[in-house]
């Protein structure tokens, strides 16, 4: 049975402002204007059919429903990273090749990126997007991030 894409945009908005429990401080977390996140987290909600958020100014609270998905979403991005981890340890000269698609890249590497960089400045990063390299070979590759099938 395939699985349904996931809204990857969205979720990186939604985890950013669950975190910091303000769409204004997700937006400079991942350097988008503070409507994106909004637009992001509202049309999550809509594909969802939840609201989760409580929009009660001045404070944006979770709804129980958004503090069970924000748990989850945690969970799951401490495990990519717990696999970034590992990978990196194994791999010889301190450089890890990951290979994932354009949107993942762009939406959830790129920004993690300076700071992983500064927390292992002696492991070089090499990031190879499949979307414009169909034919690279994935046995090159430490890490292949892959949704769906």
């Amino acid at each position: 049975m395939a699985r349904k894409p996931l809204p990857l945009q969205q979720i990186n908005a939604f985890e950013a402002a669950a975190r910091h429990l303000s769409f204004s401080r997700a937006a400079q977390e991942l350097n988008v204007q503070q409507p994106a996140i909004s637009r992001q987290v509202a049309a999550l909600e809509g594909w969802l059919g939840i609201a989760l958020f409580r929009r009660s100014k001045p404070r944006l609270t979770l709804t129980e429903e958004g503090h069970v998905l924000a748990s989850t979403i945690a969970n799951g991005f401490d495990a990519m990273h717990a696999g970034f981890e590992a990978v990196q340890s194994r791999r010889p000269g301190g450089e890890i090749v990951v290979n994932a698609a354009i949107g993942f890249t762009s939406f959830y590497l790129l920004p993690r990126l300076a700071e992983f960089q500064s927390l292992h400045p002696n492991i070089k990063v090499q990031v190879v997007t499949r979307d414009q390299n169909p034919d690279y070979e994935l046995s090159q590759c430490d890490l292949v991030v892959v949704f769906g099938e």
